[in-house]
């Protein structure tokens, strides 16, 4: 079937290696939703056990619950400000980042820092324990792990080694279970282990403001942002809300331009995401009020085809598409087995996508069967997708 006749559902969950939990869970949950924007993020499986969770329960910080952590508790990393760390943790990685721009002259490549509760749980439910981490005990949910990219994940990398001799002088290391040699090796995992310092009471007059995105459509997406007044709940209207996008395999951004919100105190923008697209607003406040800016993923929508040529054994291939046309590479997908007269779908190969977004497979059923190819997408980046079934006879 194709995605068109599907609702595409966000998990508001984020970009680029597979984040982690840590070694130690943490207290349980409360119920409230968290009050953080959306945000990009990662699934980073990491190791912990329920039998760890108590023995967590230092880590927790400001009397708030593990991934349930409000935005105004939490400060951006500044090149990458739909990541959040506690801000203990993000000033002394800009201090980090500033050494590590004079040897590399760039920033470093964050791909993941906190997760909220609901987006381990997605990771939960897509990745399954302990690949993924129990909600509540992640070390994302604290806001002090990152994971890294641009070869600061790769063991042995000169990036790595560099981060190694350097990142612990700014309270940054790695647990002994994401080391080389460690029970789940991770080179991009690193969390903070400074003591945490409450940020100091702000002296500012001016009111806070919230920026929250929804997304909406299939295609094209939809990002709207809703600019607020913290204090008095009421919309800002006439707010300029700055708009620059990325693909999530990149660090650099594309300026789309700035925007005045309605009188609902909105601005949304329409795009055609044919490959995962990381999109943040932001406003920059005035003289009565203080600046606010949320980011979220646009997810790509995909609709997966298949056909069959029929011989002595049968010929399967199957396309994956999105629905902008584009040829998606490097996925893998399943073909999968019902035999006439079952109701069990039973995968008999598991491919991988050429640059074109093909995948072949030869089959010799024994009687009549149903085929069907299935992508099961990829968390904050691709949405699922079926294709039609093939029946085939013997």
């Amino acid at each position: 079937m194709s995605a068109l006749s599907r609702t595409m559902t966000l998990v508001t969950a984020i970009p680029l290696v597979l984040g982690l939990s840590a070694t130690a869970a943490q207290a349980s949950p409360v119920t409230a939703p968290a009050t953080a924007p959306v945000v990009a993020i990662s699934p980073t499986p990491e190791p912990a056990t329920v039998a760890l969770a108590a023995a967590a329960a230092a880590d927790g910080w400001g009397g708030y619950k593990n991934g349930y952590i409000p935005a105004s508790a939490l400060c951006a990393i500044p090149w990458q400000t739909v990541d959040h760390l506690r801000c203990d943790a993000a000033a002394k990685f800009n201090a980090l980042n500033a050494l590590y721009k004079t040897t590399y002259g760039a920033n470093i490549c964050v791909n993941d820092a906190y997760r909220s509760y609901a987006k381990q749980e997605a990771m939960l439910a897509l990745y399954g324990y302990p690949r993924a981490a129990m909600p509540g005990t992640s070390n994302h949910g604290w806001a002090i792990a990152l994971d890294l990219g641009c070869g600061v994940g790769i063991f042995g990398n000169a990036r790595y080694v560099w981060f190694t001799a350097n990142a612990p002088k700014y309270g940054f290391q790695q647990p002994t279970w994401a080391l080389k040699g460690g029970s789940n090796p991770e080179a991009w995992h690193w969390q903070y282990f400074g003591t945490y310092t409450a940020p100091a009471a702000p002296t500012t007059t001016k009111a806070a403001t919230t920026a929250i995105i929804g997304i909406t459509g299939t295609w094209p997406r939809v990002a709207t942002v809703t600019i607020r007044n913290k204090i008095t709940g009421k919309v800002i209207a006439g707010a300029p809300v700055a708009i620059k996008r990325r693909a999530v395999t990149t660090t650099a951004y594309t300026t789309v331009g700035t925007y005045k919100t309605n009188t609902a105190g909105q601005v949304a923008y329409r795009y055609y995401p044919n490959v995962p697209t990381v999109v943040v607003m932001s406003y920059a406040g005035s003289t009565t009020v203080l600046p606010s800016a949320a980011g979220v993923t646009l997810t790509t929508p995909t609709v997966m085809s298949g056909r069959v040529t029929t011989g002595r054994p049968d010929l399967f291939t199957g396309r994956l598409l999105t629905l902008g046309n584009k040829a998606v590479g490097g996925q893998t997908v399943s073909l999968q087995r019902r035999y006439t007269g079952s109701a069990t779908w039973t995968t008999v190969a598991t491919l991988r996508t050429n640059s074109g977004g093909y995948v072949t497979s030869t089959q010799q059923p024994k009687r009549g069967a149903d085929y069907r190819f299935y992508y099961p997408g990829l968390a904050s980046r691709y949405g699922r997708d079926y294709s039609s079934n093939i029946h085939v006879t013997y």
